[in-house]
């Protein structure tokens, strides 16, 4: 049996991907797409001091690609790991349906809002070794369920050129903010099939932060010392509440659909906080913040984050291990034989927030081998380090997830 590697890439771009409009379970499978995120969370934050982002969407839809090809044992420990083992086939399906959803999303610039556009895209491709054979009903689902249509490369002949091609596509989708997903190292002769989804994200505030109230303050670091950054200020209504330990605001977007949801723990309890924060969890969380608000006298640091992954090693920390082994791996439902394999997944993604909104964006590479009187505001400073998401409220979708320590 030949060696031979699968490379699959994935970006993040959310653009309209052709779904059927039956009933699909949209709304399960934004759930075990939070609890993947979590569950990925935790494991990238227990061993780092850094700021975090990434995209759960990207990678779950970029997996959930390479699982369609997966058979057996492979196919079973991917599911776990992606907290998808519930849903089964009917994945596919809704994630057509998520996608469709998602795509209505965008709008054209509102003068009132500063004249920006809304933006969220999703785009997905696979880039074929030339005279390499794919099983047509693997092509099929992805190109009806993902949008992900197959063009064709030569990695063997000029790996170079290909790889170039690849992280053209990526820039382009996310608007040059993953100008090189992949490296030289991580595209070799050996790659015979790449997997790409690309998110971009850029939004207004519902009501934005006056620049003219933005003013630096003190942000207290991991270690206790404290840096000056500049801290954005607005007096308004937002869904929030505040318990023992931590405290909890969300922000929207124009139109309201999709919004920041940010988490403050205590000083100092940073750590318990995300070994606590699961699937389950998180979702009692946003329940809560659908049912409570306040006015609050909210300070929110700019801050901007480039993080990039290679994912192999968290994703065995999540059980998905066979996938990764030659001999072992069996995604015979892409090309009919044991030959390929994964043999990485990469990641980037990037966040922008400041007075007008956000911008983000993200790429995953998985390369395969082979009323009343108003109250007295509630004061919520984020002056201490915080984890965050960007999701969208009516799928449950969490498009976006990182913390900041550092905003500076």
């Amino acid at each position: 049996m030949s060696r031979t590697p699968l490379a699959l890439v994935l970006a993040a771009l959310i653009a309209p991907v052709a779904a059927a409009q039956e009933e699909e379970p949209v709304r399960e499978l934004a759930a075990a797409h939070a609890n993947f995120a979590c569950d990925l969370y935790r494991t990238l934050a227990s061993p780092s001091s850094d700021d975090i982002f990434f995209s759960p969407h990207s990678i779950s839809a970029a997996l959930e690609m390479t699982w369609a090809g997966a058979r057996g044992d492979t196919a079973a420990e991917m599911a776990r790991a992606l907290s998808i083992g519930a849903l089964g086939d009917r994945v596919h399906g809704a994630n057509g349906a998520l996608a469709a959803e998602l795509a209505r999303r965008e709008r054209p610039a509102d003068p009132e809002q500063g004249g920006e556009p809304f933006r969220l895209r999703v785009s997905n491709a696979l880039w074929g070794q030339a005279g390499y054979e794919f099983r047509p009903d693997f092509l099929e689902l992805l190109s009806s369920r993902y949008g992900a249509v197959l063009r064709i490369l030569d990695f063997q002949a000029d790996t170079e050129a290909a790889r170039k091609t690849i992280n053209a596509e990526i820039s382009k989708a996310t608007e040059e903010k993953i100008p090189e997903l992949l490296l030289p190292p991580d595209v070799t002769r050996d790659v015979r099939l790449v997997l790409t989804n690309a998110i971009y994200f850029k939004a207004s505030w519902n009501e934005p932060f006056r620049e003219a109230a933005t003013e630096n303050g003190p942000f207290t670091l991991l270690d206790g010392s404290k840096v000056e950054v500049p801290i954005m200020r607005r007096t308004d209504w937002y869904p929030s509440f505040q318990e023992d330990g931590f405290q909890a605001i969300e922000i929207p977007y124009v139109g309201e659909e999709i919004a920041m949801t940010i988490f403050v723990p205590a000083a100092g309890k940073l750590g318990e906080f995300e070994r606590g924060l699961t699937g389950e969890r998180l979702s009692g969380l946003l329940a809560r913040l659908a049912d409570e608000g306040h006015q609050v006298a909210l300070g929110l640091p700019r801050f901007e984050v480039r993080s990039r992954f290679a994912l192999k090693d968290a994703l065995l920390a999540l059980g998905m291990k066979k996938a990764f082994v030659f001999g072992e791996a069996d995604f015979s439902g892409m090309n009919g034989n044991h030959e390929l394999y994964v043999g990485g997944v990469i990641h980037e993604a990037f966040v922008k927030v400041d007075e007008k909104g956000t911008e983000a964006a993200a790429a995953t590479a998985v390369m395969m081998r082979a009323g009343g009187v108003p109250p007295r505001p509630i004061a919520l400073t984020i002056d201490r380090p915080f984890v965050y998401l960007v999701r969208d409220r009516g799928t449950g979708a969490v498009l976006f997830m990182g913390r900041v320590v550092d905003p500076r």
